[in-house]
């Protein structure tokens, strides 16, 4: 194959980023490698439509981070807190309704 004239925009998936506090997995991580992830939350239609919001949504499930799923196709990140799971879906990507 002829790769002349690609634009390579990166190399591989970025991990994160240090914080300084901790460690923020990125959310190309959460979608490329959502198996490798202990923790899973699936989530049905309108849960996984408030997600994509942005919105918090209220799960049954272990704490910690997660990869969050629907239909278990990956859709990003979050953090479970109790039955909250806080959302880590980024801003620039979360659906607008009008």
């Amino acid at each position: 194959m002829d790769y002349t004239g690609l634009n390579v925009l990166s190399m591989g998936v970025l991990l994160g980023q240090d914080t300084g506090k901790d460690f923020s997995i990125s959310h190309n991580y959460y979608r490329a490698y959502c198996d490798t992830f202990d923790r899973k939350v699936d989530l049905d239609d309108a849960k996984a439509s408030i997600y994509l919001t942005g919105n918090v949504v209220t799960v049954d499930a272990p704490s910690g981070v997660c990869a969050v799923t629907y239909n278990h196709l990956p859709l990003g990140g979050g953090k479970v807190v109790g039955e909250t799971l806080k959302n880590y879906y980024p801003k620039e990507l979360r659906k607008i309704y009008t």
